[in-house]
């Protein structure tokens, strides 16, 4: 039986939602993550903190974008780690 991975998408890559991705890393399940962020410098401390977790087996493709409208069609799971200010226009 092939299962398809699961698709998470994180909005929001400073510092809370870099957290979550290095929580999404540790899944027990195959996923593919979907970062995005307009900020360069919340994706590239996404990109480090992404590299310190040690196991990321589980973890089949990972990719960073700088727009929403660049995430995937459909997603499994969606964690929206914005600012409160940006959060409505998010959702």
């Amino acid at each position: 039986m092939v299962t398809e991975n699961k698709k998470i998408a994180i909005i929001g890559a400073g510092q809370l939602g870099s957290r979550h991705l290095q929580g999404a890393c540790k899944s027990s399940i195959k996923v593919d993550i979907e970062v995005v962020d307009p900020s360069e410098s919340a994706i590239e401390i996404a990109r480090e903190r992404f590299y310190e977790v040690d196991n990321r087996t589980n973890v089949i493709n990972i990719k960073f974008f700088e727009s929403i409208e660049q995430l995937s069609d459909t997603l499994d799971l969606v964690i929206v780690a914005t600012t409160s200010g940006v959060r409505f226009q998010v959702s």
